[in-house]
């Protein structure tokens, strides 16, 4: 039953669309595509929060806890992030909209258990803003 899972995921708003958002301002991207070292900042929570959906994702990308502190702060771009692996089923998943690494930006694990791996965060281009381009 290899359909099961897409559809359980459907039935509980997990599918990455945006159906049913609460919101109605969604976020424009502003840049063709941010390079590795471009100083960028963090959007505010506000305007962060004002493109989520009910789930607190954009193009199915969560907007995870651990990232609040990072909001209005500036970073630079460490990379783009093309493809990743899901660690629950091993799937090698190419993203397709704009999403980037900050440097030095991790997940301290506060609201996942104290996990100490310090994972990168995922950004999505909507919620930086490029320093030096207004």
């Amino acid at each position: 039953m290899p359909w099961a899972i897409p559809v359980w995921r459907k039935v509980q708003g997990r599918d990455g669309s945006s159906q049913g958002a609460n919101r109605t301002k969604p976020i424009k991207s502003q840049y063709e595509e941010l390079q590795p070292g471009d100083w960028i900042e963090v959007k505010t929570l506000e305007e962060i929060e004002a493109g989520l959906d009910r789930n607190s994702r954009l193009h199915g990308l969560n907007f995870m806890p651990e990232m609040r502190k990072y909001c209005g702060q500036s970073f630079k771009v460490f990379k783009r992030v093309n493809r990743i692996m899901l660690e629950s089923t091993g799937e090698l998943r190419t993203i397709k909209r704009p999403t980037y690494y900050l440097e030095n930006v991790y997940c301290d694990g506060g609201f996942h258990e104290g996990c100490d791996r310090s994972c990168f965060l995922l950004w999505r281009e909507e919620w930086l803003k490029k320093i030096g381009d207004d």
